[in-house]
């Protein structure tokens, strides 16, 4: 069940990088890793609050063990929101003081 869902969300991701593929580095790999971790974990996370759903006694020290995944998963998402807001404020910053480098064109003297 995981398996169909990751090859699903890797395919879907996969076409979707072939827009971005002058952003395609190492940096980018990294990322997309963790975006896949993550989203595993949420459907982990999904697949046990469905179990836990029909089962007819659930104890305290399970609903606390959910409760810290979630909390868990809920700052791994706002750190990697973080991060990704850093590097594009980071980045847009650094070409908005700069022009690019292929638009420059040579003063000829004479």
């Amino acid at each position: 069940m995981i398996r169909d869902r990751l090859s699903h969300a890797i395919m879907e991701t996969c076409l979707a990088m072939t827009i971005f593929q002058r952003e395609f580095n190492a940096e980018f790999v990294v990322f997309f890793t963790l975006l896949a971790f993550v989203k595993v974990l949420h459907w982990l996370l999904q697949d046990r609050l469905e179990f836990l759903e029909t089962t007819p006694h659930v104890s305290r020290l399970q609903h606390a063990r959910i409760v810290a995944f979630m909390v868990f998963l809920l700052v791994c998402r706002i750190f990697l929101l973080w991060t990704h807001v850093h590097i594009f404020t980071h980045v847009h910053t650094f070409t908005s003081t700069r022009p690019p480098t292929h638009l420059h064109t040579p003063t000829h003297r004479q």
